[in-house]
């Protein structure tokens, strides 16, 4: 029999963020345990260091390069999702399954919206971020649910057990994004009070873990909701992070003894939780799988397991005997790039083989998780503080009379030519064995420069492959994606 599946993603939760990883300071206990009943997979990668491209290759199985999904400001036409491309819900829902999606969305409004995508049934908001206490949410793209005194975690998980429970007698494919621990930073009073009688952790990091802890009892309420109608047992849950965890000044906490976090390609950055139990499938509980797996992979797989094999498409591999424990032939290379506002070759990018990972680090000009100013010359901290302002409740910039009018502004100034960047020539490859070195301390080029080369090859050979997809998204407007907005699904 088919599966039920439960698809949970959190954003910008680190490895270290679990407690079974961080001598219990987070308190996710039920995602421990949840790890009892599955396989963690110690080797999951997102295929993007932050949030939006991440999701695109959730969706589509693709590199986010492929499909126009590089960066994170939605405004811009090109940054949305190539709505001629196949996603999984979409795919599973012409297969017999009721798709539902709740929570963060950020692949696009109007044509790019998630009830034009595949989903049956969407609860969401459009934009990179929400304030979890002045909310504003939209059914199915059209009718508003605005805000009503509940902590929007919550509320997601309150329409995850509902959906659960409608959906309960025919096979069903919910997409849970919760929205935390993404800023802004605010959580119940009464669990940031426990980790302040801690005593342990600045502010800061106090409310990160209580946004944790209510994402860990929701979760916990969902699997209470499958194991009281009975659904356990055949419900594929599938558990991760869209990329790393933010690491600076006022955010440092464990990140699993990797280096760096959200926005670079080091391990911090890219690699992230994962968990999944599917006990009728043959995921055997308590083990953990250290298999290379990556966000490619993941619709791949989950539609071989709804017995309804993707034959789109792919740079995804069905990595489910991996998960039920069967030897398994060798990933291929993977690679990762990301830099603010289009692809640049060779710059914070990086590519895995085997034991092996070469990283080409941002370029000089270019500081990744930088405050404000960054190689572009746009103020990055106020275009990550407005994305979907209208959806999110973030405040206005001023200057400007409506969102509209500053969605106009973004989409005139956003299109200027990108930087030479000649003149931020990237900074020195370096080399890791990561059997060995995990935490990328030492490099070794010098010591093995035919290894070091030949990665470098490829890296280059893979950025000629996807530059010219990437780059044809950059045309102006080139789905008409401005001209559908008025009265589209996602429109406020």
């Amino acid at each position: 029999m088919r599966p039920n599946i439960i698809q949970i993603v959190v954003d910008d939760m680190g490895v270290g963020d679990l407690s079974a990883f961080n001598k219990h300071r987070s308190q996710t206990y039920r995602l421990d345990f949840l790890m009892e009943e599955g396989v963690a997979c110690a080797q999951q990668y997102s295929s993007s260091a932050v949030c939006m491209p991440a999701r695109a290759s959730l969706m589509t199985g693709l590199y986010p390069q492929r499909v126009g999904t590089v960066d994170y400001p939605h405004h811009r036409p090109w940054d949305y999702c190539d709505p001629q491309v196949l996603t999984l819900p979409a795919h599973l829902a012409a297969n017999g399954y009721q798709t539902g999606c709740l929570g963060k969305w950020h692949l696009g409004s109007g044509p790019m919206h998630p009830a034009r995508r595949g989903f049956d049934e969407t609860l969401t908001f459009e934009g990179s971020m929400s304030d979890y206490w002045s909310w504003t949410l939209h059914y199915n793209g059209l009718v508003p649910k605005p805000a009503d005194g509940r902590y929007l975690t919550d509320v997601l998980t309150d329409e995850a057990v509902s959906y659960v429970c409608r959906h309960r007698n025919e096979p069903f494919y919910l997409y849970l994004a919760y929205n935390a621990p993404h800023t802004p930073y605010q959580a119940h009073e009464e669990d940031v009070d426990f980790f302040r009688k801690a005593g342990l952790f600045n502010e800061s990091v106090c409310q990160l873990y209580a946004m944790l802890r209510a994402v860990d009892r929701g979760i916990e309420r969902i699997l209470d909701t499958l194991d009281r109608l009975g659904l356990s047992e055949n419900t594929l849950v599938w558990f991760t992070s869209d990329n790393g965890a933010v690491q600076n000044d006022r955010m440092r906490r464990s990140n699993g003894n990797m280096r760096g976090g959200k926005c670079s390609v080091w391990e911090g950055g890219i690699r992230v939780p994962s968990i999944v139990r599917w006990p009728a499938g043959g995921i055997a509980g308590g083990r953990i799988c250290d298999d290379l797996l990556h966000f490619t992979d993941l619709p791949v797989t989950l539609c071989e397991a709804a017995e309804a094999p993707w034959a789109e498409r792919t740079d995804g591999r069905n990595v489910l005997g991996a998960l039920q424990g069967k030897a398994e032939q060798a990933a291929p290379k993977r690679f990762w790039q990301w830099t603010h506002f289009g692809v640049q070759p060779m710059h914070n990018a990086a590519v895995r083989d085997g034991k092996w990972k070469l990283v080409s680090p941002a370029c000089g000009g270019y500081v990744v998780n930088a405050p404000s100013q960054d190689l572009f010359g746009l103020d990055s901290q106020m275009l990550a503080n407005t994305e979907d302002a209208a959806d999110s409740g973030v405040p206005l910039p001023a200057g400007f009379a409506d969102h509209a009018a500053y969605r106009d502004y973004l989409f005139e100034t956003l299109q200027a030519p990108r930087p030479d960047v000649k003149n931020y020539p990237p900074l020195k490859t370096e080399l890791f064995d990561l059997e060995v070195d995990p935490a990328e301390n030492n490099d070794l080029s010098e010591q093995h420069p035919e290894i070091a080369d030949r990665l470098r090859h490829d890296l280059e050979g893979w950025f000629a492959e996807v530059m010219p997809e990437a780059e044809s998204h950059r045309a102006a407007d080139p789905y008409g994606v401005l001209a559908q907005t008025e009265g589209a699904p996602g429109q406020t």
